[in-house]
């Protein structure tokens, strides 16, 4: 009696499914974007909260105002109130052409505006850069050196104020740190929690970022503004 040979193994197994793995990441990647779209408020104000530097604001006698939308609102509103003495306007060198009267100052249109607010132009006071290398906090510095009694509320962006608390204390003197605190001034047209629905307030976000950046890593901050000479450019032939 013959043995009928076992037949051979068949080329029609099953595989493993390869479309329902393809089917289970992009149901992942689906739930992920609805996820991030239903949540998507929380995560971008997360993005913009260390731009923001979460300090107290204490009594002081005197306001530095380094930016902000209404800034100069809110110092006036201190002064009326007396709730502080003075107010100190950090303003630039000088540039060609206002030295000469062309052009008015940085520090005039503050003061107008200042004093059309009600503040008279006794208790504003200027702190004026050397330099084009020169900057706001070492302009402080030298103020509070002359002042030891003085305590200063710095108001600044709100997403711009962890940048300057970082400037303010590599800057400052251990003694004089205490001495300052910030004031965080919200722009009329956003905030930390919707900055992304203006063109202003992404605009911030993304300033706020580079210069927090810039900060951390080299411990400059991005200049706002500087008058270059045709001198200053070479030019690439």
């Amino acid at each position: 009696m013959s043995t009928v040979p076992p037949p051979p193994p068949s080329s029609n197994a099953p595989r493993p499914a390869v479309k329902s793995s393809w089917r289970r990441r992009l149901a992942l990647v689906a739930v992920g974007l609805l996820m991030a779209f239903v949540f998507r408020a929380s995560i971008l104000t997360g993005l913009a909260r260390p731009l923001v530097y979460p300090e107290a604001e204490r009594p002081a006698d005197t306001i530095v105002i380094v930016g902000g939308d209404n800034a100069a609102e809110r110092a006036a509103r201190s002064i009326l109130e007396k709730e502080a003495a003075r107010i100190l306007v950090a303003t630039n060198p000088p540039t060609e052409w206002e030295a000469k009267g062309i052009l008015p100052d940085e520090y005039s249109p503050m003061q107008a505006g200042l004093k059309s607010l009600g503040v008279s132009a006794g208790v504003v006071e200027e702190i004026r850069l050397h330099n084009v290398d020169d900057t706001l906090t070492d302009a402080l510095a030298r103020w509070l050196d002359r002042h030891p009694e003085a305590r200063c509320l710095v108001l600044c962006e709100e997403m711009r104020s962890r940048e300057v608390r970082w400037r303010l204390d590599r800057t400052l003197a251990s003694a004089d740190r205490d001495r300052v605190c910030l004031g965080l001034v919200v722009d009329r047209k956003f905030c930390r929690s919707n900055w992304w629905k203006s063109e202003e307030g992404i605009s911030a976000f993304v300033t706020g970022w580079m210069s927090l950046i810039l900060q951390a890593t080299r411990g400059d901050a991005i200049d706002e503004w500087r008058e270059c000479k045709p001198t200053d450019f070479t030019m690439a032939r």
